[in-house]
């Protein structure tokens, strides 16, 4: 975590105020990986016993997957973005405001900011995993079989060990919209518009990214 800090361009939060415990075994089917969990009561980092196998494969790998995990659950991911409200309201009803969008789709963008800080050709790999299933799905949906075919030919044809990953494991996870929606809209709200501050979006918390352009212009 602190070489992110250390290494990101956002406001810095240093507060350590959550703690780690272990993922109950009977969550784990939920993820092999651990959440954020934030509510009024209390702030923890719960790790699914698995991590601990993970341990045992390339290093280089490893690294990647952990800087991955903490981006995307701590910093600058959800820890850092509900601490970084500003604004009374939402902190009071965070969690009657939470929107899946907003709260998945910026900790999905800030794994992409670890692509930039150079954390990484594996991390680039994961995010097109998630990517992979959505765009298979709306394909089949819109245009049919034969040109869902054609498009995981194209995917497929650079890379065959992803390929054979992808017949392996029958596909790469659930088609999770939510983290892909609201990836796009934050893309669109902080490079679309530079007149944004980064640091002035996250400070409205977890909504949908799409509500902040009259939020922003009203404050303005």
């Amino acid at each position: 975590i602190k070489k992110l800090y250390k290494r990101s361009h956002f406001g810095q939060d240093n507060s350590f105020d959550f703690d780690i415990e272990l993922l109950p075994n009977i969550l784990s089917y939920i993820t092999r990986e651990g959440f954020y969990l934030h509510n009024k009561l209390e702030k923890k980092l719960l790790i699914s016993s698995e991590m601990i196998k993970l341990s045992n494969v390339n290093k280089r790998e490893f690294e990647s997957f952990i800087y991955a995990f903490l981006s995307h659950e701590i910093y600058p991911g959800h820890h850092h973005h509900i601490n970084s409200i500003k604004y009374k309201f939402i902190i009071e009803h965070l969690d009657f405001l939470t929107n899946p969008i907003g709260l998945e789709g910026w900790a999905v963008y800030s794994e992409q900011i670890l692509n930039q800080l150079g954390f990484g050709y594996e991390l680039k790999l994961n995010n097109l995993k998630r990517i992979i299933p959505v765009s298979i799905f709306f394909e089949m949906l819109l245009n049919g079989e034969k040109s869902t075919e054609k498009l995981i030919e194209k995917i497929f044809n650079p890379n065959k060990q992803l390929f054979n990953e992808f017949k392996k494991n029958r596909g790469f996870g659930s088609v999770n919209l939510v983290y892909v929606i609201g990836y796009i809209e934050y893309i669109k709200i902080l490079k679309s518009n530079k007149r944004y501050d980064i640091n002035e979006v996250l400070s409205f918390g977890p909504l949908t990214p799409s509500y902040f352009k009259p939020l922003l212009d009203l404050q303005k």
